[in-house]
């Protein structure tokens, strides 16, 4: 069986079972290893960049080691500066585009959900899925209510 073809947990076993045969508890190539290595890659890819990602790389491009290795590259300095913007610019809140009719009904369906709920604690768990449920989030809530100046 080619690894390509393999399970996590089968490439996790055939590695530790090459590494204790082959390599004798060493280091060493280990291609189930190797595999997985590959793997993770490949979802770090899919990943979206976070600023943080995109900071990093900009320090590793704009820096003197950089400027004296002749590894300089204005070009992709300017992109990354580009989008580490786009990332670090806040979304308008849509708290600001509800009129005072709506946030008072959702304000009351708010309440009326916390209601139900009885006098149980509520987990953030089960506050964010309620968020995504009704399509807008308990921060959104209560920044209409101070922007429309609701008590």
């Amino acid at each position: 069986m080619q690894t390509k073809d393999m399970s996590a947990e089968q490439l996790r076993t055939k590695g530790n079972e090459y590494r204790m045969g082959m390599l004798e508890g060493g280091e060493g190539y280990n291609p189930y290893a190797a595999e997985l290595d590959r793997r993770a890659d490949l979802v770090e890819a899919a990943r979206p960049r976070s600023a943080a990602d995109v900071l990093r790389d900009l320090a590793a491009l704009d820096c003197a080691i950089a400027r004296e290795s002749g590894t300089y590259d204005q070009a992709r300095i300017d992109a990354l500066r580009a989008e580490l913007a786009t990332l670090t610019t806040p979304a308008p809140a849509p708290a600001t585009t509800w009129t005072i009719e709506t946030t008072l009904a959702r304000r009351a369906e708010w309440n009326g959900w916390l209601q139900a709920q009885g006098s149980k604690k509520i987990s953030v768990s089960r506050i964010i899925a309620r968020e995504r449920e009704v399509g807008w989030s308990l921060g959104d809530l209560r920044a209409a209510v101070a922007a429309h100046g609701i008590k």
